[in-house]
């Protein structure tokens, strides 16, 4: 068992201790980390962690039976084939240590060795998209995906034709959800393209834990990790004021190139186009812009 992974799970057990904490815990406990136990614990001078040392809710006797009941997570995760990996473990996505707030662990179903793939790319586009945005993407992934490792968020419309085409094409995608990957997959009318993305060998990936419901934060916070987890970004089709502008305004911070499907028809993205950033029409542009 990773003792670390064990330790992490261990800590954000406690109601009031998050990603944050674990992540200033980490650093704070590099130079000194041995055997993760509570006389190791107890130095630490994270103030979140303290105060649950000093009013007695982690002590020398519970601290062996919290570690037990993580390490039981742990197993039972294994068992529904759902792989923990820690921000410290080797396999962890080098994109994703660039970001300060990034998560502390990442639960993964499928091919793991696609996080660190030489090429990744992002596409996504809002959930009810033209016609025209439809014949674009799937004509873009399809050139793509012989290339780049393609990230989206299985959610319906434009998401949704990018993991198709794919798949379609004999390659591998990461879907980056929303939920617990032991929860009913979100939308549901997806779940059988899970099931296609896995049998492609590719990644289902969330930040969530076994157990975890779709909640509306949870979809911004998936927008961030499309984002980062990449490096870059294409936009199919997004209205102003669209879900997908939150993957948008998360590339400009993590300094990611933007690429806009430049149709005049769609309002959304020619207001973003107005801003500075790549405008594209066909795979050629893209790759320029990725190569810039």
């Amino acid at each position: 068992m990773d003792k670390l992974t064990i330790l992490i799970l261990s800590l954000l057990s406690f109601k009031g201790i998050g990603n944050q904490t674990v992540l200033n815990y980490l650093d704070e406990s590099k130079n000194h980390r041995k055997d993760f136990s509570f006389t190791e614990l107890r130095t630490t001078k994270i103030k979140k962690i303290q105060k649950l040392i000093v009013n007695k809710t982690i002590t020398n006797k519970s601290w062996p039976k919290i570690n037990q009941n993580s390490s039981k997570k742990l197993s039972d995760s294994l068992s529904k084939k759902i792989q923990i990996i820690n921000c410290l473990d080797n396999e962890y996505p080098q994109r994703l240590k660039k970001i300060s707030n990034r998560p502390v662990l990442l639960y993964l179903k499928g091919n793991k060795k696609l996080l660190n793939a030489n090429k990744i790319i992002t596409m996504v586009g809002t959930r009810t998209p033209s016609v025209t945005s439809q014949i674009w993407t799937e004509k873009i992934i399809t050139d793509l995906s012989d290339e780049y490792v393609v990230i989206s968020g299985l959610a319906r419309g434009i998401d949704t034709i990018v993991h198709q085409a794919v798949v379609t094409n004999k390659r591998s995608t990461i879907a980056v959800l929303a939920h617990g990957l032991d929860m009913p997959i979100y939308p549901y009318e997806n779940k059988d393209l899970a099931l296609e993305i896995l049998k492609a060998e590719g990644l289902l990936i969330s930040t969530y834990p076994n157990g975890t419901k779709v909640y509306p934060h949870n979809l911004v916070a998936r927008d961030e990790w499309q984002s980062a987890l990449s490096d870059g970004l294409i936009v199919a089709e997004t209205g102003i004021h669209s879900g997908t502008t939150n993957t948008i305004n998360f590339s400009i911070k993590h300094q990611k190139k933007i690429m806009i499907f430049d149709d005049k028809k769609l309002e959304g993205n020619q207001h973003f186009l107005s801003k500075g950033m790549f405008s594209v029409k066909n795979t050629l542009e893209i790759k320029r812009a990725m190569s810039q």
